[in-house]
């Protein structure tokens, strides 16, 4: 076993992004989305440090360059997240975030009614709401929290 763990390739990522319920597809990108966020954060922190001290900070610039290579992997992945959603005929989050800001904020549609799904409405891909990571299904007595693909 190596000493260094390795992250998954793009490709085996690809193909384990298919056996995931709809739910954890979303929360992946979510997951994918604040990571980067938080690594380009500390990135313009760092470089204000750098540019605060003298002469610079070798292992602050090797820590902007690492995390600038992590950053470029989860892009690489989030685009794959999003062609998953495609391939399931779903839309990309940003564009339900357009979807949902053209909609009026009392909730109802142009004609009066409910812009909310009715429980019929709703796919059933994967586990309801109720079964989040971390909490026990009640369903045939089974934990899924130890079952799955984890990313």
């Amino acid at each position: 076993m190596s000493a260094e763990s390795r992250p998954i390739d793009p490709g085996a990522f690809a193909a384990a992004l298919k056996d995931l319920p709809l739910s954890s597809v979303y929360a992946k990108i979510a997951e994918l989305e604040n990571s980067t966020a938080h690594l380009e954060r500390s990135n313009g922190e760092l470089k204000t440090f750098i540019e605060q001290s003298d002469g610079g900070d070798k292992e602050c610039e090797d820590a902007i360059t690492e995390n600038e290579e992590v950053i470029r992997r989860m892009r690489e992945r989030i685009g794959l997240v999003k062609l998953e959603l495609e391939r399931r005929g779903e839309q990309r989050p940003a564009e339900q975030a357009e979807q949902e800001a053209d909609e009026p904020e009392d909730g109802q549609g142009v004609n009066g009614t409910a812009s909310q799904p009715s429980s019929n409405d709703q796919q059933n891909d994967g586990p309801s709401a109720s079964s989040q990571p971390g909490m026990e299904s009640d369903l045939n007595g089974v934990d899924e929290t130890s079952e799955g693909v984890h990313l």
